[in-house]
């Protein structure tokens, strides 16, 4: 089947430039003399937001930013979805994604202060009308020079191979599409993609910097997703998945060794690392045909001879695409993004 994927708009991007510009600030405005200065404390420059700040801004410090430059951001959006089903984020038409490190059930949980919570019921009845809850995460916040360069060097030389980041999915025990899909009882959500997307696979109408031509559907909005990634089973012990999709639960918790009948905890309460190297993301093959099925984000433009990963916009992770006529709940939590 041929997949629909989401178009982020511009018009979105001069939306959370109009939000920011129209907070304000209540009451009389302090001078300049009595505002106390306060610089952010440095991170390394390859953590791209752990967001312990409780901003959906990036590190100021990741590597190739410019002092004083405008980090880049997450930012969630909804595409799609049947006539009478709001399909919303969170439960909200402007969803707040950002939410503090808690789980009442299941605390205290290991991590950074806030986490990106991505929730919420979709309904897609027959035909598919493919709606997706999606968190973009803008590179850089610079129209005039929007591209990211993944190869840059660290000073002592060394260059990025790959991006992780913690999740956590807590179980549906319901299977899609039973009459209970509305209850937040957990993730039954079997479509959970991760993707890099550079300048070739973007439109122009999708955000600054794509350069894929008409006709969009037909050429574009292939990027490059996960294939294999590296994570952790229910023993706490390091596996590799081949797969499309990321995780879809949390590891199944293994009983401990006979006699004792009672289970093992899972490590860092159900959080589990995914590691997926630059050469396992790759483009689908069926659509999107400015770049050619399989091509992976390491290799190089034969068109341009300009490495793919030179050009990099946005991350990005994608719930529910290609329902099918299902309904589905998605419960899903991550944290701490960083390059490695």
């Amino acid at each position: 089947m041929k997949k629909k994927l989401l178009m982020f708009g511009t018009a979105a991007l001069a939306a959370i430039s109009a939000t920011w510009l129209n907070q304000g600030c209540a009451g009389k405005i302090p001078s300049v003399a009595s505002v106390a200065t306060v610089l952010p404390t440095p991170q390394p420059d390859y953590i791209i937001s752990n967001f312990s700040a409780g901003t959906l801004n990036m590190n100021s410090f990741l590597r190739g930013y410019a002092p004083g430059s405008k980090p880049g951001y997450f930012f969630p959006e909804v595409y799609g979805g049947a006539p009478g089903h709001t399909n919303m984020i969170n439960g909200n038409v402007k969803p707040v994604i950002l939410v503090p490190n808690t789980m009442p059930s299941l605390s205290p949980i290991p991590g950074s202060a806030y986490v990106v919570h991505i929730s919420g019921p979709q309904s897609d009845p027959s035909p598919t009308t493919y709606p997706a809850f999606s968190v973009f995460s803008f590179l850089k916040n610079d129209a005039s020079n929007p591209y990211y360069d993944l190869t840059l060097p660290s000073s002592s030389g060394t260059t990025f191979t790959g991006i992780r980041f913690d999740v956590k999915i807590p179980t549906n025990l319901n299977p899609a599409g039973s009459t209970a899909w509305l209850s937040p009882v957990g993730d039954n959500n079997t479509q959970k993609r991760f993707a890099i997307a550079t300048m070739d696979e973007v439109p122009p109408t999708t955000a600054p910097g794509g350069i894929c031509p008409p006709d969009f559907s037909a050429n574009c909005y292939n990027y490059f997703w996960v294939t294999r990634y590296s994570t952790v089973n229910g023993a706490g012990t390091g596996v590799t998945i081949a797969s499309s999709v990321l995780p879809l639960t949390m590891p199944a918790i293994p009983p401990a060794p006979t006699p004792t009948p009672t289970p093992v905890a899972f490590p860092n309460n159900g959080w589990q690392p995914v590691s997926i190297l630059f050469s396992d993301l790759k483009t689908d093959s069926g659509y999107g045909t400015n770049i050619p099925g399989g091509t992976a984000l390491t290799a190089t433009n034969l068109s341009t001879g300009a490495p793919y990963m030179k050009s990099a916009l946005f991350l990005l992770w994608k719930f529910g695409d290609n329902g099918g006529g299902s309904n589905t709940y998605t419960d899903y939590w991550f944290d701490n993004v960083q390059f490695y």
